[in-house]
């Protein structure tokens, strides 16, 4: 508690010590990582004998293997599951094993009730035990359990001796230490045939597991202190406990593995029809689980997953950040805290510190710790030992200003991986397509939540937190909220992404992900795929999509004017046109049909651009130049690029003067001309051109004077339709009308245009919807509102305008029937 008067200094604090369980990010405590991916992998004991008891240590992975109904050898493999060797020792019947943090394996014989330590490789270095009662001796006859013994950081020993009811303590030279337990039902008591299943925690705890209808876990201190117990799946069956002290094991009689939080709360479970509950289970300082299967004679293995995804081309083992104390400095407002980061595998971190007001769990209670004082400051950052403690003392006045409350303190660890830990599948090429790699999974709020505890943290430059508001300081979003609370706004997330190097994943790339199913199916509309560079995410978030006339700053890229779908087309400021992304048709206009990772430049003098289609059904750009002359490039099969031939072009091709704006749909294109002439082009199907013909069309027709914009959308899988204001303010339509998107009272197709509305100055076509505003600021929709795109609440489709919103002054339409669509 902090306590002071309106002039004296902090007086005294509690701090709530916790340690935070990292994933690729370093996030901070309250999102634990609960997530296992069955490897595909397991190995088995060469000569296909049961298997029993098992452990994890620097030399690898553990396991008693059966030899004449008996538990009599010791296997060593590799974490990857080559096999090392057999230890040349015999015993009686192994009813655990343990590894130490030197690698020592120990293994308790009930044979002759002694533990007998061996090093790494297998060499014998000393034992101890005898069967009694006393100290230092084990009843351990009839006994079946195989997790019998652990072994703390510290080395020390801890042996389940169930026929004298109790758990004794020893040093790493079989010293005599302590012991606990007595015959009873208290919960700090053991009733008959207890304890059979015992694991430390990286928490400085000692888990026992017990039966005889007790259905408890029991944890203790490390000094034997009873400090609670909770319901569990698995309580008399063999467990483990993960580097960040969450609980693992399998209820008998099915084939779930549970997972529970350390106050026993059941986080997460997941099926493997082949996990044997009684023959042991071990996690590695990775984080992975290896357990004996079914069938008794293989190991399988888990690997541990973060954020719920993981980067395979990353380091397997994450950051495990602890703070070890946390303590205000008697008579100052100074908080002294000592933390240290593990890791298996990366001998530096980048590290941060957090606090959080009361026990918080939102933005709301973060404290900022910015304030570090007698050099410690350079104890937290980028390149941090691993597994030395560093110590920090913080100025809480000099960063809160509060009367009284509560404070958590938590340490924030990264090591080479991204921001997110991100588990990508490569969808395979199809066609023309490029091969591109999809996240197994969306990013959701909860895991960007941990995203900006990382970067308040870390102390991130342009980004400030205030009355637990996360808003930009500088840059592109200066001023923009970026989250708030638990939830993170639409400028946050694009934020979010240019972190990381990612973008949302497009609707032809969803399809294709699903299509082969590739063993994932969360892949949704929210999830990620790479971006080769950050000035394209940048741009794709921020670039209208309907029909190019966008004005929203684009910071350093200086694009003015954007058109983005499967690819992204920009005008800078200076008038240079720009492509990139995919190029399987020439879209992208530099000559060739390679797809682009960064911006290749492609014109110059341009004002206007537009860009339409699909991969299945070819894509194709349109932009206009200062001069008003009108250029096309790319997929050319029904004529949309007006060419008058159907040949693909791979540069620009000039196709009219004096156009004032274009607009592109699935596979046709409208353009308006400075005299108020509106022109079509491509397929016409459904009609869209709107000639009162199906003629598709090679070169631009003219099809209705006097308009102000039009709009163009669909593709020819599921139809696609025109609009157009004129400059007296009507709205027409024309095309396919199969979910009214027309917006003329039926669900007719029109080949020639019909009146919809009056006092209209903008319309937008989507794949089968419709947006207009009006004059007066008033926003309508109409047509397919299967995804909720029409805003109206509803998922109805209108085939007369419904409105939705007032004081509108710009609109976009995407998506297609097909891949969803949105407004």
């Amino acid at each position: 508690m902090i306590t002071r008067s309106s002039s004296s200094p902090l007086a005294s604090l509690l701090a709530a010590v916790v340690f935070c369980c990292c994933a690729a990010a370093a996030l901070a405590q309250q999102m634990p990582q609960d997530t296992w991916r069955y490897a595909e992998l397991q190995f088995a004991s060469p000569t296909n004998n049961a298997l029993r008891s098992i452990a994890t240590g620097t030399g690898g992975v553990y396991v008693g293997e059966v030899n004449g109904g008996n538990v009599t050898k010791v296997l060593q493999f590799t974490e990857g599951g080559t096999f090392v060797r057999r230890f040349t020792a015999t015993f009686g019947y192994i009813v655990g094993l343990a590894c130490d943090p030197s690698g020592n394996v120990y293994v308790l014989d009930r044979g002759d009730s002694k533990v007998k330590v061996f090093d790494p490789s297998g060499t014998f270095l000393r034992q101890w035990g005898a069967s009694g009662s006393g100290n230092g001796q084990f009843n351990l006859a009839g006994t079946g359990g195989f997790a019998m013994i652990t072994v703390d950081k510290a080395s020390r020993v801890y042996v389940c001796d169930p026929g004298n009811n109790r758990v004794q303590v020893f040093d790493s030279t079989g010293t005599f230490v302590r012991k606990w337990g007595q015959l009873g039902s208290l919960a700090d008591e053991f009733p008959s045939g207890n304890p059979l299943a015992i694991a430390w925690s990286p928490k400085g705890e000692v888990c026992v597991g017990t039966n005889s209808g007790s259905w408890y876990l029991r944890v203790f201190g490390e000094d034997g202190t009873f400090k609670r117990a909770g319901v569990a799946n698995y309580p008399d069956r063999p467990f483990a406990i993960s580097p960040d002290g969450l609980f693992l094991g399998q209820y008998y009689y099915n084939s779930y593995l549970y997972v529970y939080d350390s106050a026993f709360t059941n986080i997460a479970n997941f099926y493997d029809g082949d996990f044997r509950a009684d023959g042991g289970f071990a996690v590695s300082k990775k984080g992975n689980l290896y357990a004996i299967s079914s069938d008794t004679t293989h190991i399988r293995v888990h690997e541990r997953e973060y954020s719920s995804v993981q980067n395979s081309a990353l380091p397997p083992a994450i950051p495990q950040p602890v703070v070890l104390s946390a303590a205000q400095r008697q008579g100052t407002s100074w908080m002294d805290i000592d933390y240290q980061v593990t890791d298996a595998d990366s001998p530096t971190v980048t590290t941060g510190a957090l606090a959080f007001k009361d026990g918080g769990n939102t933005l709301n209670e973060v404290v900022v710790m910015s304030t570090f004082m007698e050099g410690t400051s350079a104890n937290i950052g980028a390149n941090q030992p691993t597994d030395v403690s560093r110590h920090l003392t913080w100025n809480m006045a000099a960063d809160w200003s509060v009367n009284f409350a509560q404070v958590q303190v938590e340490a924030l660890a990264k090591d080479s991986r991204n921001l997110l830990g991100v588990h990508w599948i490569t969808v395979p090429a199809s066609g023309p397509d490029p091969a591109f790699q999809v996240s197994s999974g969306p990013i959701a709020d909860a895991q960007l939540l941990d995203l900006w505890y990382w970067f308040l943290g870390t102390r991130q430059a342009g980004i400030g937190l205030t009355t637990g508001v996360v808003k930009a300081t500088a840059g592109l979003y200066n001023g923009q909220q970026l989250a708030s609370g638990t939830s993170t706004t639409g400028a946050g997330r694009l934020f979010a992404y240019e972190q990381m190097g990612v973008r949302a994943i497009g609707g032809n790339e969803l399809t294709r992900a699903l299509a082969g199913n590739y063993g994932f199916s969360s892949v949704t509309g929210n999830s990620i795929v790479n971006v080769a560079s950050l000035a394209t995410s940048f741009i794709a978030a921020w670039g209208n999509n309907d029909n190019g006339q966008g004005t929203t700053p684009l910071g350093s890229s200086g694009a003015v004017k954007v058109a983005a779908g499967h690819h992204i087309l920009f005008v800078k400021t200076d008038g240079t046109l720009w492509a990139v992304g995919y190029n399987g048709w020439g879209q992208l206009g530099d000559g060739t049909t390679t797809s682009r990772g960064s911006p290749v430049q492609v014109a110059t003098g341009v004002s206007q651009v537009a860009s339409g289609g699909t991969p299945q059904y070819g894509i194709h750009s349109m932009f206009i130049k200062t001069d008003g002359t009108l250029w096309a490039t790319g997929y050319n099969s029904y004529g949309q690029l007006g060419d008058g031939t159907t040949t693909q072009r791979l540069t620009p091709v000039q196709v009219a003067t004096g156009v004032a704006q274009v607009t592109v749909g699935g596979s046709h294109t409208l353009f308006v001309k400075t005299d108020g002439t509106l022109w079509a082009m491509g397929y016409n199907g459904w009609g869209q051109l709107g000639d009162g013909t199906t003629t598709q069309r090679l070169t631009p027709v003219q099809v209705a004077t006097g308009v102000a914009q039009a709009a163009a959308g669909g593709d020819p899988g599921y139809g696609s339709h025109s609009v157009f204001v004129k400059t007296d303010g009507t709205l027409w339509a024309m095309g396919y009308n199969g979910y009214g998107q027309l917006g003329d009272g039926t669900t007719t197709q029109c080949a020639t245009p019909v009146q919809v509305a009056a006092g209209v100055s903008q319309v937008a076509a989507g794949g089968s919807h419709s947006l207009f505003v009006k004059t007066n600021g008033t926003l309508w929709a109409m047509g397919y509102n299967g995804w909720g795109q029409l805003g109206d609440g509803t998922t109805t489709n209108r085939a007369t305008p419904v409105q939705v919103a007032a004081g509108v002054s710009l609109i976009a339409a995407g998506g297609n029937l097909g891949y969803g669509s949105h407004s």
